[in-house]
Formats: structure tokens, C-alpha cells, sequence
């Protein structure tokens, strides 16, 4: 991609990839933040506050929802720990309209008490489907254990007992805290302009404060290493979620970090794990690993779907896998093999324009330019198998696999 930094006449700026082959663009955008800025015993307020400015009502009384109906808007909100972050769609005859639901929303009048109730009551809702899934169970807890007393032990989605807290009031100060043009990142990938995108930009974003007052985070490393927990759920199937620590992007090991995991389970259909826990047993249908960068913390995690009485079995197999990477049981040419697998999967394109939009705002709110990729790419390219094995030397220690096994009661045995 060939990407333009835009700034608006207003000072606003943004990343822009033109594109003209369909007459519409899609524009993501974020604000530093996330639920990490939720105030203490109310998290799922982001979250939450995203769910209602989708609902809400201009200044006219006009719903936002039937203004973008009409104009063929397609928009929503999504919250990380780190960015209170929306994406739009638009034809490009139809952009001042676009701005002006942007505007709309983001700077809106106080919020309707009675909105906020309907949209807690679904949230609620939602979060009891949600928790039942093995997979959202774990994770949660995983975080829980890992980042005590921070931030990041919070749910993006809350618990029950901190989303009855939630008051307009907390909702209107989330807003007039985090929505600010200093901590605003924005990407946009279609048929605009330079120009046009600039306008937009200050239609769109214009009026909000200049400088937002987020509370600071602090870094954190996990706390949980070695550690394994337990959730139970009446549920057949369990999931394990398992992670150690990782590098942030900026550290010089974070390529072979990225080349390790892809190595373990960041391959879709090679991986060790994939290899070992479902062709060679049929132990798990998937098994995969990611690296989470988060702003203030890092962590190579990964997830698996599996019976509860091959729960003890799978961990095993886990921890055999960390044992080999850890021995350097790879050779030269395991090393060039995973270099090209991962060099080509970096290099595809995503799908579409909201794939690639989204993609270009996760790297600007990481704080890297928009030649990020042909970095990473030569970075890869120039790892040595020195390096490769001495970081996985001091990632893969088994022993500091902190672990969440979620499912019905009888995992605890399994799981020894």
C-alpha cells in the first residue's frame, strides 16, 4: 500500500490510501484510551458508551441510525484496552454527510438516560452469552491473573456487577476525557482526495478539544508466570489458553519473537502445534498462537479447543512444544522455511478496504509510520539464527507458562 499522510487545513492528520477502482472509502479512526481509562469498578464503559453513540439522537431529535440509513452510512464503534476506536463506509458523493454523522456522534448533547438503560439491559445480555463460551472465559481470567490490579485485568466488556455502577454521568466524563484531537489517529483507504479527506477531517473532528486528560498507565509485565488457573463452565468441550511474556514492537528481538510464534502456532496449517496436538492425535480441531502488544504490556498467547478428558494430554504436548524451541530442536533450514512462510503472510493484502483501513489505524496507534511493513519486512529478512535461538532460549522457558483452563469440573484432574 501506498500510503499519504494527510493533514487537514485544521491540523488534523491522517493516513490515506487512494484508491479508485469503487466510488467509496472507508475511514477508521481512534483515540487513545480503551478500557483501560474505565474508571475503577465500572469497566465496560467504553464499550458500553459505543453501543449508545451508535443509538443516539442529533440535535434535531433525528436517530443517528435512520440519518446513516439514509444516506447509505455504514458505521460502527469497537473498543480495545488501548483506543476508543469507529469505522465508516461511504460513497464518496456522499462524504459531507459522512462528517456530519461523525460529528454528530462523537460531539453530541448529554445522553439519554433512557438509551443508556435499554443499551446496559442488551450488554448485560450479551456478556452472560459471552462468558459461557470457554474460550472468552479463559481469556478473561488469563488477564485477570496476569495483570492484577491494573487496567488490564478488566474485560473490555465488563462484568455484571460493574456495568449496573455505569452512570450517564461516568459515560458523559469517559467522552469529554478521551474523545480529543492530540490523541486522535486516523486511516482512510478508498475514492478520496487528499483534499477531500482533509475536509472531512475537519468537519468531521473539528470541534472536539484540543487535548483529551486520560489518566496514566503504567507498564506492566505478567505476574502469573507459572501459574495455572481454573473456570469452570457445564460445557463438553474446554478451552486452554496458555501465554508467556513478550517484547513490545520496539525491542530489537520482537522480529524473532514474530518468527518463533509463527513457528509454534502462527502458522494456519503447519505450526508445531497443529502438527502435534490435531494431525498427529486429533486431539483439538485448531491450535494456534498470537503475539498481544498492547500499549503497556506484551504477551505470546495462545489458545486451543479440546475435550475436558484431553485437557491433561494437550498441556502436555504445550509444554514439549516450549521445551524444543527453548533446545533450539530447530534447524537452519526450519529457519528460512518460517522466514518465507511468515514474509508472505505479512505481505497479503487484507481483503478489502475496511481490512486495510483497520490495518493502517492498529499501526498508527502503535506509533509506527506507514513505512512499517517494508521495515518489518527487512528486519525478518536479516535475523540470524544466533538470534533466533536465543531468544527462544529466554521466551520458551516452559516453566513460565502461565495457564486458564476453562470447562466442566473434571478438567481439574485432567489437567493434573
Amino acid at each position: 500500500m501506498q500510503v499519504e499522510v494527510v493533514t487537514s487545513p485544521g491540523g488534523i492528520e491522517a493516513w490515506l490510501v487512494e484508491d479508485r477502482f469503487v466510488p467509496a472509502f472507508t475511514l477508521h479512526y481512534g483515540f487513545d484510551g480503551g478500557s483501560a481509562q474505565d474508571p475503577a469498578g465500572k469497566s465496560g464503559l467504553a464499550f458500553l458508551l459505543g453501543s449508545i453513540l451508535s443509538d443516539g439522537l442529533k440535535c434535531d431529535a433525528t436517530p443517528f441510525t435512520e440519518w446513516a440509513d439514509a444516506w447509505g452510512l455504514r458505521h460502527s464503534f469497537y473498543v480495545s484496552k488501548d483506543a476508543f476506536c469507529g469505522g465508516l463506509t461511504a460513497l464518496r458523493e456522499n462524504r459531507s454527510e459522512a462528517a456530519g454523522l461523525l460529528s454528530g456522534m462523537l460531539g453530541q448533547p448529554p445522553l439519554d438516560p433512557t438509551l443508556v438503560e435499554i443499551k446496559r439491559k442488551h450488554q448485560v445480555a450479551g456478556l452472560a452469552t459471552r462468558m459461557a463460551k470457554p474460550d472468552v472465559a479463559a481469556v478473561t481470567q488469563w488477564d485477570a491473573t496476569a495483570f492484577p490490579d491494573h487496567p488490564y485485568e478488566h474485560p473490555v466488556h465488563g462484568t455484571l456487577d460493574a456495568l449496573t455502577s455505569i452512570t450517564t454521568d461516568d459515560l458523559d466524563a469517559y467522552r469529554s476525557r478521551i474523545f480529543a484531537k492530540d490523541t486522535l489517529k486516523v486511516a482512510c483507504v478508498g475514492a478520496i482526495s487528499a483534499a477531500e479527506l482533509g475536509a472531512l477531517l475537519d468537519d468531521a473532528f473539528g470541534e472536539l478539544p484540543a487535548t483529551a486528560s486520560s489518566t496514566d498507565v503504567p507498564n506492566v509485565a505478567m505476574s502469573s508466570v507459572g501459574t495455572t488457573t481454573f473456570v469452570e463452565l457445564p460445557v463438553p468441550q474446554a478451552a486452554i489458553v496458555f501465554g508467556v511474556d513478550a517484547v513490545p514492537r520496539s525491542h530489537p528481538d520482537y522480529s524473532a519473537t514474530m518468527l518463533l510464534n509463527h513457528m509454534l502456532g502462527g502458522r494456519h496449517m503447519s505450526s508445531r502445534l497443529v502438527e502435534e496436538i490435531r494431525f498427529k492425535r486429533g486431539l483439538a480441531f485448531s491450535a494456534g498462537s498470537e503475539i498481544n502488544v498492547w500499549r503497556h504490556a506484551a504477551a505470546l498467547r495462545g489458545v486451543i479447543h479440546t475435550r475436558s478428558a484431553m485437557v491433561g494430554q494437550v498441556l502436555e504436548l504445550i509444554r514439549e512444544e516450549f521445551h524444543r524451541l527453548t533446545d533450539g530442536a530447530f534447524s537452519a533450514a526450519d529457519i528460512d522455511s518460517a522466514k518465507r512462510s511468515l514474509a508472505a503472510t505479512l505481505a497479503l493484502p487484507p481483503d478489502d478496504n475496511r481490512g486495510a483501513a483497520h490495518q493502517l489505524l492498529s499501526w498508527s496507534l502503535a506509533g509506527v509510520g506507514p513505512g512499517y511493513p517494508s521495515l518489518r519486512q527487512r528486519r525478518i529478512e536479516v535475523l540470524s539464527d544466533y538470534d533466533v535461538r536465543r531468544v527462544a532460549r529466554r521466551t520458551f522457558d516452559p516453566q513460565k507458562l502461565s495457564v486458564c483452563i476453562a470447562g466442566d469440573r473434571s478438567l481439574r484432574v485432567e489437567a493434573g
